[in-house]
């Protein structure tokens, strides 16, 4: 009785595997039939693909299963039982692509599965969207034909950083550092639970970016410094570590801005292999 009742419950659970590919598929195709009633042109796709969502929104990443296309010159994804994860952006506002392997590991064997990742500039800032799974690599490669932008192969390895919680500081002539732009009374007291607070700091692949306003090309960046907690050199008087850049503004000046992060020493280390510096670090044991 038990093998029968094992048996029965695998059967269940493989009917329902199949009913739910066969709604994911018929989602696909009535995608493409709603687009092409509306008089649009389906360029590329649609696929199905599962979607991380916006990376930098600052939320815990979801996923959700849909159909992704190019559609009159915009990439599209469009949720099968959410929306909360659609997207439409303009094929000129793409600005970095890439397929990178995402590896799963069991005790006999080593499985691959292609991720698309795609970074995007509108009016709006910096996005960063990822899929996983299904026929990505085709997609990839006629959306890369399409917008005119070669397609990264990256394996394992990644071409970003982050996002992490960060302030941003700017330097004050009379307490070497203050919190900019000041959202509490004190801007040069960091409050005991600033990362429930902190803005996102992300490293995109020509840019450092944060809370998609900022951003400074690597290029740009001519100097890095950490300054542990109790540094003297150039002071740091928060708690936690700041990460100093030192870099050429839009117009050619010279500028300076700290970012407070738990983790500056990774981001100084990531920061070296894609800027054109060396970090140096400043604290305690650095002054003696």
């Amino acid at each position: 009785m038990e093998i029968v009742g094992l048996a029965a419950a695998l059967a269940a659970i493989g009917g329902a595997l199949l009913w739910d590919q066969g709604t994911q598929r018929r989602h696909v195709k009535r995608a493409l039939a709603r687009w092409e009633r509306a008089g649009n042109t389906v360029q590329v796709g649609p696929i199905g693909t599962i979607a991380e969502g916006d990376l930098l929104e600052g939320l815990p990443l979801r996923r959700a299963f849909g159909a992704l296309a190019v559609v009159n010159g915009q990439v599209r994804f469009a949720g099968h039982r959410t929306a909360a994860l659609d997207a439409a952006f303009p094929l000129t506002a793409l600005r970095w692509m890439g397929l990178r392997a995402r590896v799963k590991s069991t005790w006999n064997r080593r499985v691959e599965t292609p991720e698309l990742t795609l970074h995007a500039e509108t009016d709006l800032g910096w996005h960063v969207y990822r899929f996983l799974e299904g026929a990505l690599e085709a997609f990839a490669t006629q959306l890369a034909a399409l917008a005119g932008l070669p397609l990264q192969q990256m394996d394992e390895v990644r071409e970003d950083f982050g996002p992490a919680p960060a302030v941003r500081v700017e330097p004050d002539a009379a307490t070497v550092w203050r919190i900019a732009p000041p959202d509490q009374p004190d801007p040069h007291a960091l409050p005991p639970d600033w990362q429930q607070s902190a803005g996102l700091l992300y490293l995109a692949p020509d840019r450092l970016l944060f809370e998609r306003a900022y951003a400074i090309p690597l290029a740009r960046i001519h100097r890095l410094t950490v300054l542990l907690p109790g540094a003297t050199h150039a002071g740091n008087p928060f708690p936690v570590p700041l990460l100093r850049i030192e870099h050429e503004g839009a117009g050619g000046e010279g500028r300076i801005v700290g970012y407070l992060i738990a983790n500056a020493g990774d981001w100084a280390g990531v920061l070296e292999t894609r800027a054109p510096v060396l970090a140096e670090w400043r604290g305690v044991e650095a002054d003696r």
